[in-house]
């Protein structure tokens, strides 16, 4: 169970890849007796953190709506979203499902099925009603529909933060900025919305229109991390975020996925950040070392994985590192082809070239192979056969000579990442907000100072 909407007298909890995916829990009697199991579909999504119950009133509707998201759950899954009509809990009433943007970056899917979504969000704005979905399939993530008539849903905007407002911050290797959760309340008459961007931090847009959002303000992350100052970059993972009941603050909540992260060290010096994969323990990565190898992207259809004998390496010298980069193929599929051509220990991913990826880390997701993994940045991947120098990070850390067959000694030393936290921002949401009828623009920088870009007036 990922979230729960609690009303005055019921609990919604959602049920993940459950033909049943709602469950309707009665709060006033000790035993919470069941009422309803019965938001019922065809399919199976996978409702996640996108679960909410409105009050809406408009001239197609009065009563009380559940609106959850869906995710993939088996091959029969549909995307989008639904909404209900729980006026009464113990009778649902189906006002449209699997509703959700079917393009991606303006093409219209193969597949004819809305784009998944990780969460929703609705509000009641007086004669109309809005929903706000996370689009999972295109850097336009932020999609706002027309609920006024909830059993017609209409897209009317999609927005990328990232490109609207320059929310993400690649220069610290935080390249995995897109939306992640958001919430919309009535403040001063005017309707805000706090967006958690994961690496972009969390902002605030005024959506009175929807179709015209005004930035009033947004986090950014510090080089080094406040828990840990001498751990740069930051663990960014912006999360969820909520207003505090007298607007004054926002408390976010940034996500943590393991309590290590990792230092790819070389024998002349060299150092960069890595993170373990799902399959690898921490004993295991701390004790990569070896010779590193440049085995190429790994991929079937690409030049074939070369073995350590294969370019004249002794056995004697090992043991040696398959140092492949990122992209094209699955993790599980490169690796598969390291292990076919033999004579490798380890293995180091280092990050695929374009700007949207190349410097950050992530822990890659491997189920099946067997060699202990560990991804690297791509200026770290550059290092291990000393390469720095044609690192680009502008230029999206495009190389201009292939990396060379056999590079660094390398050895692996971890060291405590961070962890979920709270955090208290001086966000400052009020009825000061708007001058002469409308909002303040914000103007900001990049500077390192102050924690905050933009601040509401």
């Amino acid at each position: 169970m990922r979230s729960i909407d609690i009303q005055p007298a019921c609990a919604y909890l959602p049920e993940a890849c459950r033909r049943v995916s709602q469950r309707v829990l009665r709060l006033k009697t000790a035993a919470r007796h069941l009422l309803a199991d019965r938001a019922a579909r065809p399919a199976t999504p996978s409702p996640g953190e996108g679960v909410q119950v409105e009050d809406i009133t408009t001239r197609f509707f009065s009563g009380e709506i559940l609106a959850f998201n869906h995710e993939a759950c088996g091959k029969n899954y549909k995307g989008g979203f639904s909404l209900w009509d729980v006026s009464d809990p113990t009778k649902p009433k189906r006002l449209a499902t699997g509703i959700g943007d079917r393009t991606v970056d303006g093409s219209r899917r193969a597949i004819r099925d809305a784009n998944e979504t990780h969460s929703v969000f609705i509000w009641d704005a007086g004669d109309r009603a809005y929903l706000v979905a996370q689009d999972e399939w295109e850097s336009s993530d932020v999609d706002i529909f027309d609920i006024t008539n909830p059993r017609h849903p209409v897209l009317i905007a999609e927005y990328d933060l990232n490109a609207l407002f320059g929310v993400s911050q690649p220069e610290l290797g935080l390249t995995d900025s897109f939306l992640h959760d958001m919430v919309v309340k009535e403040i001063g008459g005017r309707f805000i919305m706090l967006a958690s961007y994961w690496d972009g931090g969390y902002v605030q847009l005024d959506v009175t229109d929807p179709t015209n959002p005004m930035l009033l303000a947004q986090s950014e992350y510090a080089a080094f991390d406040p828990l840990f100052p001498t751990v740069s970059p930051p663990e960014g993972n912006g999360h969820q975020a909520e207003f505090t009941m007298d607007n004054r603050f926002v408390i976010g909540t940034d996500e943590d996925f393991d309590p290590y992260r990792f230092s790819v060290n070389t024998d002349d010096g060299g150092q960069s950040w890595a993170k373990a994969a799902t399959q690898t323990t921490a004993d295991e990565a701390d004790a990569i070392t070896g010779t590193t190898v440049f085995v190429g992207r790994g991929c079937i259809g690409d030049e074939a994985v070369p073995s350590p004998e294969s370019l004249g390496l002794a056995v004697a010298d090992g043991p040696y590192i398959a140092v492949v980069e990122r992209g094209l193929c699955t993790f599980e599929e490169k690796l598969g082809n390291i292990e076919t051509a033999g004579g490798y220990s380890p293995v180091i991913i280092f990050n695929r070239q374009g700007a949207d990826a190349c410097n950050a880390v992530l822990s890659p997701f491997i189920e099946f192979a067997e060699l202990p993994v560990v991804l690297t940045t791509g200026e770290g991947g550059f290092g291990l056969f000393d390469l720095d120098a044609e690192f680009d990070l502008d230029a999206g850390c495009n190389r201009t000579e292939p990396v060379r067959d056999v590079g660094d000694w390398h050895r692996q030393r971890h060291r405590y990442g961070g962890r979920s936290r709270l955090r208290r921002l001086g966000l400052r949401p009020s009825v000061r907000c708007c001058h002469d009828g409308g909002p303040r623009p914000v103007h900001h920088s990049r500077s390192r100072g102050p924690r905050l870009r933009g601040r509401i007036r």
